[in-house]
């Protein structure tokens, strides 16, 4: 406990003075307590209250003059070196100013490298496009050579090359091929030949002789009649003193390397529904339906199409056809199969042609240049040499052919009609193989035939062409849903209207199954003879034939390109 000298307060804690020894309180002493612990034991020790601390500076001793002199004399030495602070400053601002410069400069820099870096990415862009436009560009020159070499085969595939034709000096080449003809037993006008003339051949003197026809039937028709003769001697032509006898070689100028002349609209595998539903599913079934539409051609002209009734019937229309009655073996038909694609079909020959009714030579009943067409009883069926592979049941996943079913007599068209066509639709399906497309027919369209057709041409459907469809298709079917209903005939205008015309098959279905049928023996004499002994009481049976033929040998006849010869 302690009294305070100048409040005579008795504390408990204080300070004492160093010098008049007086205790005081922390108030009166002006420091606070912990101020006070801060100090130290030897500042505490020191401490002075404030009547002991002077209030004016001591005397100055000799020892503070000698210091105070050293002090001025750093300052004068200091004073001497700033003497040049001028020219340091001046330094400094020119160091400024380079360092400014230096700065712009790389701005500068840093502005053209981003110009520079923006033209790269510009340049690159536009390298980028180039590319593509020349992908594209390659592409396109690609079409372009395909379309070049197509577009060459098609014109050649009216030209026929004659060899073994000797040359003379000042000849007269139509008037050879004129004597040709005649010696072949095919005379034609000279309006059909486009151009003829004489070139070299490779590694020989002779020249060939290239005849191209404006007409291809023509042409078809003068080289199966050159392929009857076989042998024909160059006396026939009017060359005497040649030697011996010579036989002239048909030949080709095309030589378009192709699977097949028919390709069909290509569909989807029903398991993909569920992945990609946003397809346009009820477009891919119709398209479904086609597997039952064959296609018929000749040599390497395509004809038409038919309907397939089971693995050896198929039913078309006979106008097309009685061109080729008389060359019935060279026909062939394409199916679908092999690949299982749209455009890889098997190719099957032809046993016969049976045309239902003869072709009527009423003028009456005609109609075209000459009266080349007659709609009247259009019908013809024709049976496979080989057996046609068909489907059990309908195909879902692959392009497989399936049969359709004859309608019966008395069955009216409902609403789900439908029909095949066939040709060029397009512009790019003459670049390709001959489409096979389909068809819909409304129930609204179907019109009265007896306002545009005389009754005496026949039973026809009549439908106006409201898709504005490139025609009629030669044989194509039309079918009432699965059931085919009618075979495309002829197509007429009325007024702006186009009627479509399809011979109505509901009138002659006895007559079908009728000239349809195959006698026993009759077919499999010629085309199995081990098993030719009976063939069964239904031609439209398509799973089975009494007695059935084995697989094995089936499976010999379905080659892609048809049994050998």
């Amino acid at each position: 406990m302690i009294k305070c000298a100048l409040c005579n307060c008795d504390s408990s804690v204080g300070v004492q003075c160093s010098i008049c020894g007086n205790q005081l309180d922390f108030n009166c002493a002006g420091i606070t307590e912990s101020g006070w612990k801060r100090l130290g034991a030897d500042r505490r020790a020191a401490w002075k209250c404030s009547s002991c601390r002077p209030t004016s500076p001591a005397p100055t001793s000799g020892k503070d003059l000698i210091s105070l002199e050293s002090i001025l004399r750093e300052i004068q030495e200091i004073k001497l070196k700033l003497t040049e602070l001028p020219t340091l400053i001046e330094t400094i601002k020119v160091i400024k100013d380079e360092i400014l410069e230096l700065k712009a400069s790389c701005d500068f820099s840093n502005a053209q490298v981003e110009e520079v870096a923006g033209k790269l990415c510009t340049v690159e862009t536009k390298i980028l496009d180039v590319e593509q436009k020349q992908t594209i560009l390659e592409s396109a020159v690609g079409e372009l050579q395909t379309q070049v070499f197509n577009s060459e085969q098609r014109s050649r595939l009216n030209n026929i090359e004659i060899k073994g034709v000797p040359q003379k000096k000042d000849e007269n080449l139509f008037q050879i091929i004129e004597k040709i003809s005649m010696t072949v037993g095919y005379n034609f006008p000279k309006t059909q030949i486009n151009y003829i003339s004489r070139i070299p051949t490779y590694n020989s003197k002779e020249k060939s002789i290239i005849v191209s026809f404006i007409n291809r039937y023509v042409k078809e028709e003068f080289i199966a009649s050159a392929r009857r003769k076989k042998i024909i001697k160059t006396e026939d032509l009017g060359f005497q003193n040649s030697s011996g006898t010579t036989t002239l070689e048909y030949k080709r100028t095309d030589t378009i390397p192709r699977q097949s002349f028919f390709r069909w609209q290509m569909t989807q595998s029903e398991r993909l529904v569920f992945f990609f539903s946003h397809w346009d599913w009820n477009e891919i079934r119709m398209r479904r339906r086609l597997n039952v539409v064959a296609g018929i051609s000749i040599d390497k002209l395509n004809l038409g199409v038919a309907s397939i009734l089971n693995r050896r019937t198929l039913i078309s229309s006979a106008n097309y056809l009685d061109p080729w009655f008389n060359r019935q073996r060279d026909l062939r038909i394409w199916a679908l199969g092999r690949a299982g694609e749209h455009n890889t079909p098997y190719r099957y020959r032809v046993w016969r042609l049976t045309r239902l009714f003869p072709k009527s030579l009423n003028p009456e009943h005609w109609h075209g240049p000459r009266g080349v067409h007659s709609p009247r009883h259009d019908i013809c069926i024709i049976h496979s040499l080989d057996m046609i592979y068909i489907y059990s049941y309908p195909p879902t996943r692959y392009h497989y052919a399936y049969r359709t079913f004859l309608n019966w007599k008395h069955k009216p068209l409902t609403t789900d009609l439908w029909f095949s066509g066939s040709g060029y639709e397009y512009l790019q399906h003459v670049y390709e193989n001959y489409k096979i497309f389909y068809g819909l027919v409304t129930r609204d369209t179907v019109e009265d035939c007896s306002k545009y057709i005389p009754k005496w041409w026949g039973k026809f459907i009549c439908f106006r062409n409201l898709h504005r469809y490139a025609g009629v298709p030669n044989g194509g079917g039309l079918y009432d849903r699965d059931y085919i209903t009618g075979i495309g005939c002829f197509e007429i205008r009325y007024n702006q209207d186009k009627i479509m015309v399809f011979t109505d098959l509901r009138y002659y279905m006895d007559f079908v199954h009728l000239q349809s049928y195959i006698w026993f023996g009759q077919y499999y004499e010629y085309a199995y003879p081990q098993w030719g002994i009976k063939l069964g009481y239904f031609f439209y049976d398509s799973n089975s034939n009494d007695p059935g033929i084995p697989w094995h040998y089936v499976q010999k006849d379905t080659y892609p390109l048809g049994k050998k010869k």
